[in-house]
């Protein structure tokens, strides 16, 4: 690692001559956006002094793994992504393949919507806990589609708690919910400049079993 820093919650993860892994917290976007200054890619070009590009994305009220990489070739492959997920009800299925596709006019923040048009998406869940309100599972996704997760979950009838774009707003009003409870927690991802293959892998926020927010 060439420095360590902390500011505003994100935290150096990993860093080298090609990559940097950074622990994004929620409340801070990945990219500038007409809302928010603050983001995690202008403020690590700032302290780098050099030019950095988004591997991957989360919404700003999502915490997790972010990477970016200090080229623009495509030297990285994603094997695997993994998030923990608290959603409604009872979880029934273990693989969801639901095509998803983007809206052209779509209405506030719904984005996407299940289309047989769209493109192939698979979820995978594995039921962790469960109570008679909540299950709490851990997810993989093998394709990268905007707001899979959420949409998946949606579609089946287990929204993510706290989920304003997908979920249920009379559900998080009735829990007091306002921010989603997805993680991401875990990428598998081969560098073809190192010829490594990486795992990174980050501590469950503790409001995941304390169903704070």
């Amino acid at each position: 690692m060439l420095y360590q820093l902390s500011y505003k919650g994100m935290k150096i993860i990993y860093e080298d001559k090609n990559i940097l892994i950074v622990k994004k917290p929620i409340n801070i976007c990945v990219h500038k956006n007409k809302t928010y200054d603050c983001n995690i890619k202008d403020y690590f070009e700032s302290k780098l002094k050099i030019k950095l590009f988004i591997l991957n994305r989360l919404d700003k009220d999502v915490s997790g793994i972010i990477i970016l990489k200090k080229n623009k070739k495509d030297n990285i492959i994603i094997i695997n992504k993994k998030y923990i997920v608290i959603s409604f009800g009872k979880i029934f299925l273990k693989n969801i393949c639901i095509p998803i596709k983007k809206n052209s006019n779509f209405i506030k923040n719904f984005l996407t919507n299940v289309n047989l048009e769209g493109k192939f998406c698979l979820t995978c869940t594995k039921l962790l806990k469960k109570n008679i309100y909540f299950s709490m599972m851990l997810v993989n996704i093998y394709t990268g589609r905007t707001h899979q997760i959420r949409k998946h979950l949606s579609f089946i009838g287990c929204p993510i708690l706290g989920d304003k774009k997908y979920g249920s707003f009379f559900l998080n009003k009735l829990f007091k919910k306002k921010l989603p409870y997805l993680f991401f927690k875990e990428i598998t991802f081969y560098d073809a400049y190192s010829k490594k293959i990486f795992i990174v892998k980050l501590n469950t926020p503790k409001k995941f079993y304390n169903g704070s927010t």
